[in-house]
């Protein structure tokens, strides 16, 4: 598959995801034919298969959470114009978070992507994305990830509606965060399991692209459950409700090759998703509310 699509220079990734018949180049392009090209969107299936399969656990309970599948890439060439589209198609056809397993290092439309998200934002929808999986501290200028909520000028999130999540590990050790895992104190907001997740595939998988499944289920199950929740209250309530550890984590450097951080220094919130803790807060977040 490396030869075949990453390295193929006359592979035409977006051939399968834009409607040629349309203008490729404007925000109305797309195929509905969700059913054709499953070789070629594996990423895709996996990351919200995450959120399927655990979906028939708690369906006949929460019955009124839905996947809308919206490609915007087969193998990480990632199109801004994609990703835009993608967006607006999700809000303006009733998503109410929307996930993207998908970041990148260099963005050529990063205004513009950041003001579909401010378009989600005013319509209520909460965007969560993943970290990547460089294992570099987007804090660093020279690291900076697409897409994001900052501008990096001020350092000041320009919306609140946007999370980025990074990968945690099953050790309650120096390895708590998933090895590949981005950080960041103030890139990244949150950790979720990353490591040996199930999914519809038959093996297993990891990385950020499916921690953040599992923090929009999450989000999604505090929507259907108290629908007063705004996107920001929604995010808070992620954020504040997640599981802290002081555990040191080796995060060296060439300048400090021995350096070890809390876990908590590593993201915004310092914390692991739990979706216990988040439904209890949500809970008593409403309650207050009334």
């Amino acid at each position: 598959r490396h030869i075949q699509y990453y390295l193929n220079l006359e592979h035409n990734d977006r051939a399968t995801i834009a409607n040629y018949n349309s203008n490729p180049d404007s925000l109305y392009h797309g195929s509905n034919a969700i059913d054709q090209n499953t070789d070629v969107l594996t990423h895709s299936i996996k990351t919200s298969g995450v959120i399927a399969l655990a979906l028939d656990k708690i369906q006949p309970h929460i019955n009124t959470i839905k996947l809308m599948p919206v490609s915007i890439s087969n193998y990480g060439d990632e199109h801004d114009l994609d990703i835009i589209a993608g967006i607006k198609y999700a809000v303006d056809n009733g998503a109410k978070v929307i996930n993207m397993s998908s970041s990148k290092l260099f963005s050529a439309y990063s205004k513009d992507v950041r003001e579909i998200i401010a378009y989600a934002a005013k319509n209520d929808v909460l965007f969560i994305t993943s970290a990547g999986n460089d294992n570099l501290n987007l804090d660093d200028p020279a690291n900076h990830d697409y897409p994001n909520d900052t501008n990096f000028i001020s350092s000041e999130e320009v919306v609140s509606n946007f999370i980025k999540v990074g990968a945690s590990n099953y050790f309650l050790d120096t390895n708590l965060k998933s090895s590949a895992s981005n950080f960041g104190k103030e890139q990244v907001d949150l950790f979720a399991p990353g490591k040996h997740i199930t999914t519809l595939y038959k093996e297993q998988v990891g990385g950020t692209s499916y921690a953040a499944p599992q923090t929009a289920l999450v989000a999604a199950l505090m929507f259907s459950t108290y629908p007063s929740l705004t996107a920001p209250e929604i995010k808070k309530i992620l954020m504040d409700s997640s599981v802290k550890y002081d555990i040191l984590i080796d995060i060296p450097t060439k300048d400090d090759p021995d350096q070890k951080l809390p876990f908590s220094e590593l993201s915004k919130s310092g914390g692991i998703l739990n979706a216990y803790n988040a439904m209890l807060m949500a809970e008593e977040y409403v309650k207050k509310k009334k």
